[in-house]
């Protein structure tokens, strides 16, 4: 059942994380994401792929955002 908190949270994030060029909030999205990561367990198929998509997705702003700052 912790699927589905998952799959609700991540489409919060990802409508929030997608428009904003806010490097603390990304750092601060993958740092949830690790805090998360020993309490989930027995996740769906769904709910993995969209986990590691906005893995995937907050990590490649974070290094993009690095890379045009210097």
């Amino acid at each position: 059942m912790n699927f589905i908190l998952v799959i609700i949270s991540i489409a919060v994030y990802d409508s929030c994380f997608s428009n904003l060029q806010d490097v603390y909030l990304y750092s601060n999205g993958l740092a949830i994401l690790s805090n998360m990561a020993p309490h989930v367990h027995k996740l769906n198929a769904y709910a993995t792929e969209r986990l590691v998509s906005l893995f995937e997705m907050l990590s490649h702003k974070y290094v993009i955002w690095h890379l045009h700052r210097k």
